[in-house]
């Protein structure tokens, strides 16, 4: 089976889309999952393909029920003119007052945002999340790039925080902060991380996350206590760990 991955620009976000006149392509499986797979096309392109309960994203790719799940190296595809585009929604307008008591009410209970103990990951992001706090325009503290790779699994915790940060800057109108953070860390992605979290995380940087964050993050945007249950389906702490960028830039 084959994959079309197709790029489609919406302002500065990209989204998958059927591209005209190719509507598939080859691709190969590169990661597999009980829930999801991940497919990169000749290119380099990335998605990640799965049921509902994957949920809306800039790669993600879904269907009415999960497929069977593929091996690592086979070949797949898509029929792109029946994917769904997928664009995240206008950012409410702020309420800078209350959106900084609601981030700072956030409980700090899951992911980067508990207490660090003797976790050397969360200790070692401790000082970068500080910087990023603290940083209001200028150039990006250079003690960012050291969340880039951090932790282990699929989506390093680090990446995770720097992609719900540029998600924040962007969603309280910190444009200039966020393409400067955008500029900084997209030319470092190739080597400091792994593929599919470079992916996720360019895909930040431009303004798309998984619809779940944009979600909780408007909610804090306007002051409304969110839901944070929905992070708990977003990889094993992923959610969590782009939670604690949310909050270093708002709270």
């Amino acid at each position: 089976m084959a994959l079309e991955l197709a790029a489609m620009e919406h302002g500065k976000t990209i989204v998958l889309a059927g591209a005209a006149g190719s509507q598939t392509r080859l691709g190969r499986v590169i990661a597999a999952f009980k829930r999801s797979f991940y497919v990169a096309d000749a290119d380099g392109r990335i998605a990640c393909a799965g049921g509902p309960d994957l949920g809306a994203g800039p790669l993600n790719i879904l269907y009415a029920a999960c497929p069977p799940i593929p091996a690592v190296g086979a070949a797949w595809q898509f029929a792109l003119d029946t994917v769904p585009i997928w664009r995240p929604e206008p950012w409410p307008n702020l309420d800078a007052h209350a959106c900084r008591r609601v981030a700072a009410a956030i409980p700090r209970e899951r992911g980067l945002l508990a207490p660090a103990a003797d976790d050397p990951f969360k200790a070692a992001a401790h000082a970068p999340l500080a910087a990023l706090a603290h940083w209001r325009r200028g150039p990006v503290p250079p003690i960012l790039e050291d969340l880039l790779g951090l932790g282990p699994g699929l989506t390093p915790a680090g990446d995770d925080a720097l992609g719900g940060a540029a998600l924040a800057l962007r969603a309280v109108g910190r444009m200039e902060d966020a393409d400067a953070l955008r500029d900084f860390l997209r030319g470092r992605l190739a080597t400091a991380t792994n593929a599919i979290s470079a992916a996720h995380l360019s895909a930040a940087l431009d303004g798309a996350g998984a619809q779940a964050l944009h979600r909780i993050l408007a909610d804090i945007v306007q002051g409304q206590t969110p839901d944070l249950s929905p992070l708990d389906a977003i990889g094993h702490s992923s959610g969590y760990d782009a939670l604690a960028g949310i909050v270093a830039v708002l709270a």
